[in-house]
């Protein structure tokens, strides 16, 4: 467990009330191994479809949406930009 937690980025956790262990990751540090693992190696049961949704998700919320704050002639401007196309 603790080179799982290792590899991972995250931390390890004793559970008392079932004698056994939890790892905890950050989600944005633990996306970026995870999405290019499964781009090498897809997954062939429908697990990809839950996979598959979660990546859309992801790009969605961390990714896709870049607010750009621009200070032009002392106006401010917000401009949203959509990344489509993004490869983690």
């Amino acid at each position: 467990m603790d080179y799982l937690a290792d590899l991972l980025g995250g931390k390890k956790h004793l559970l008392k009330s079932y004698g056994g262990y939890n790892v905890t990751v950050n989600a944005t540090k633990l996306a970026p191994p995870i999405v290019r693992y499964f781009n090498l190696y897809p997954l062939k049961t429908k697990k990809y479809i839950t996979y598959f949704n979660w990546v859309k998700i992801y790009k969605l919320v961390v990714v896709v949406v870049v607010v750009v704050v621009v200070v032009v002639d002392k106006k401010i401007q917000q401009s949203w930009k959509f990344i489509v196309d993004y490869e983690i």
